[in-house]
């Protein structure tokens, strides 16, 4: 099939989405994952405006495309060299619209979720994000200083979970507004090991480094803690490691 080049202005308008203030100002963001934009044309296909692609791979995933009812352009490496937003770049880039993403409704239903205090890390948000798609979790909450979702490196990390789990960034009176238990973790809470998890709940991860705020300390209706190993080497576990131990555990 031949498709059309993209032109000059469409690869300067999808360059400007590198910065964060342009993905807020037009509210779009790219997708460089061949993977991940495969399984969201099975999910949502609806998610994508348009996909940009090299001639030869477009021509291997003809029949990828053939059912897809939105544009799909071409163009060389070059130009997807200067869009992408990876080291590596890929041969294709999906743009897609911010809206179009699943979002929590307030008050919150009943259910299990994760609520990320000024995580900054886009690779732990990301696998945050995948844990929780794996382990059912019904959505993720985040602090309004948390890192953006529609981070690229986000975005690769999570394998495409942004998409399947619903999220919403929230003010902490916000989360305070809700009937659910805020489970919040630390170094120092009761040993996980010998926790017992409600139903429903608000799993609360703290900062990399500084851990769950004061503030969000005093909204806890429990603390818990993944106990020490005998052979502890490491000063503490990583925060998307620890979501995953966590996430585990309360579906146990």
């Amino acid at each position: 099939m031949d498709y059309p080049r993209i032109t000059k202005t469409q690869v300067k308008f999808i360059q400007s989405l590198k910065q964060k203030k342009f993905r807020q100002k037009y509210q779009k963001y790219t997708i460089e994952n061949h993977k991940v934009i495969e399984e969201l044309l099975s999910f949502n296909a609806g998610y994508i405006d348009l996909i940009i692609g090299t001639d030869s791979y477009l021509e291997k995933y003809a029949d990828l495309y053939e059912s897809f009812e939105g544009n799909v352009m071409t163009t060389g490496q070059k130009n997807i060299d200067m869009i992408s937003q990876l080291k590596s770049p890929t041969q294709v880039v999906a743009l897609c619209t911010q809206d179009k993403c699943l979002e929590l409704d307030l008050p919150l239903k009943p259910g299990r979720y994760v609520y990320l205090e000024t995580v900054q890390n886009p690779g732990n948000a990301g696998t945050i994000f995948r844990s929780a798609d794996w382990f059912g979790y019904d959505g993720i909450l985040l602090s309004p200083d948390c890192v953006e979702v529609f981070n690229q490196k986000l975005i690769q990390s999570s394998m495409g979970s942004f998409y399947r789990v619903p999220f919403k960034y929230v003010e902490l009176k916000d989360l305070s507004d809700q009937t659910l238990p805020i489970i919040c973790t630390s170094m120092t809470g009761d040993d996980l090991a010998d926790f017992s998890f409600p139903e429903h709940f608000i799993l609360a991860m703290g900062n990399e480094g500084q851990g769950i705020s004061e503030d969000l300390q005093t909204l806890a209706a429990h603390n818990i803690a993944i106990s020490d190993s005998k052979k502890k080497g490491a000063e503490s576990l990583n925060v998307a490691i620890s979501s995953s131990i966590f996430m585990f555990q309360s579906v146990q």
